[in-house]
Order: structure tokens, then sequence, then C-alpha cells
């Protein structure tokens, strides 16, 4: 079922061995130490995807479909792959055919919590914890609202998530996720769009390396210590343009320089050559006189 992976699911080196025991023989982990220190999430769904049930039919008239997803459900410690039933329709004006998830079985809300909003998407592209874009765009449903109890199963996972360096290590909030998330989140994966009125992309099911990027996100969101960075390197980035600016003159000022150096360079070579020409003709004329 699984397409190779291009990087290691837990760091970003080539992936070299699969999982022995999820009967899945692409390559996953780069090394047995990668393999073994993932070990305390990727169990939590490895049986699941050796023995996946039968994907539903499309149903009546076959315009459904159905794709594997993973259900973060609040009251439960354990992550679930959940097959999602996908519908959509066609934009009479442009053709094209969009695709719409229909979430709705996996965040209800039951009658005592009156009030609470529809649920909402987040979209990522990027697994900000392990530095490196997600194999697919990840589409995060979630209901936001504090009536709703605690997530347990995200809880649960920030416990045993692996930091990926000693300085991520002192961000951890003492296992706890970084973002207070209530209720149920279900997290599916779609290609990558080109445009949204050209290409919107496409629902596909999820992958091994898929599930450790949706770990990641619900573990990591709302940790600050990324844009932290950037904004670091953009200043890194901001002191030295100003010195190199500020210390013999901007560039555009050097250029100008260079260019004005070259000017008066090749205005005195013309000046030296119609000196020289001058005397070679006064010479002409005094050789003339002395010869008639």
């Amino acid at each position: 079922m699984n397409k190779p992976t291009t990087v290691c699911a837990l760091c970003n080196n080539p992936p070299e061995i699969p999982c022995p025991t999820c009967q899945d023989t692409q390559p996953l982990y780069c090394s047995s130490d990668c393999l073994t220190r993932d070990h305390p999430i990727h169990k939590l769904v490895c049986a699941s995807f050796a023995t996946l049930p039968a994907k539903p039919s499309g149903g009546e008239g076959g315009g459904a479909k159905h794709v594997l997803g993973v259900l973060f459900p609040s009251s439960s410690p354990d992550p679930e792959l959940v097959w999602v039933r996908i519908g959509g329709f066609t934009d009479e004006e442009s053709g094209i055919s969009f695709q719409e998830a229909e979430v709705g079985d996996f965040l209800q809300v039951d009658s005592n919590h009156k009030g609470v909003p529809a649920p909402e998407s987040l979209h990522s592209e990027r697994n900000r914890l392990r530095n490196r874009d997600t194999r697919s765009m990840l589409e995060i449903w979630h209901v936001k609202s504090d009536k709703l109890a605690e997530n347990l199963c995200v809880k649960t996972l920030a416990a045993t998530t692996t930091a990926t360096s000693e300085e991520e290590e002192e961000e951890e909030k003492e296992g706890k996720p970084f973002y207070n998330w209530r209720g149920s989140i279900l997290i599916i994966f779609m290609t990558r769009s080109t445009g949204f009125m050209i290409d919107p992309g496409l629902y596909r099911d999820c992958q091994l390396q898929d599930f450790r990027d949706a770990v990641d996100f619900v573990v990591d969101y709302g940790n600050d210590v990324h844009d932290r960075r950037v904004q670091e390197a953009l200043d890194t980035l901001g002191t030295t343009t100003t010195t190199t600016n500020t210390g013999t003159g901007s560039q555009p000022e050097v250029l100008q320089e260079k260019e004005k150096e070259k000017e008066e360079t090749a205005a005195g070579q013309v000046e030296q050559q119609q000196q020289e020409e001058e005397l070679l003709s006064k010479d002409n004329i005094i050789i003339a006189e002395m010869s008639g």
C-alpha cells in the first residue's frame, strides 16, 4: 500500500530499513537507532496498518470514495486509522471538480454541548519539528471550543514524542502539548495543489510517514520556538546586510565609484591620444618645411 519514502520517518536521512512488524517492505528508517526511538509512537498504528479492513465501497452510483485518515480521539490515549468518506461537486462555470471530506461523524458533539461551533480546518505542508516538508498536505479538522474536554490522545502522545535536538528538549513543556486541543481531531491527507482553480488537490490515503507528520503536528502546534528561530535568522540577515552597506559604502555607491573611475580613465586615454596626434601633426609640418 505504501510508496517509498524519501526521508527517514524520524530524521531527514535517506531511509534504508523497513519496520519489521507492520508487513510493509518499503524503507522507513535510516537506522536501527531511529527505528527504536520511533517505536513508542509507531507501535500505536503498526498493527492497524498490517490488518486494515477493506476500503468501503463508493456507495450508490460510485460517486463517493473513502481515504485513510488519522483520528486523535478526545477520550482515548491511542490514535486510530479510520476510513473517511469523500464527496464532491463540479463547478458549473469552470468544470473543475472539487472534493469534500465528510468529517461530522468523527467530530460529533453530543447534545450536552450547546453552542459549540462547527468543525474548522487547518492546513500544513511543513513538519517544523523535524525541519522538513511533509509528504502530503495535512488537513486538520477540529472543533475549537472551551466547552469540550481536553484531548487525552494528544496529551499521551506529547509525553512520548521524541525531540530532535537538545534545544527542543529544553523547550518541551514537561511532556505536555503546546496547544490545548479540545475534542477529537481528524487529520486527512492531500496532494499539493498547484493553484486553487487549476488543481485544488486530491485526498489520498495516509501512509506511514504521513502518520509521523500528523503526530508531530498535533504535539508541536503552538510551539513558538520555530517562530523565534525564523526571527533570529531574519535579524542576522538584516545585520549582515547593514554591515555590508555601511562598512565602505553601500553597494550602489561602490559601483558608482568604479564606473566613475572607468569613465575618467577612458577620458584620460582619449585626451592623451589627441595630444599625441597633435604632436605628430606638428612634427610632420616641420619636416615638410625643412625638406622644401
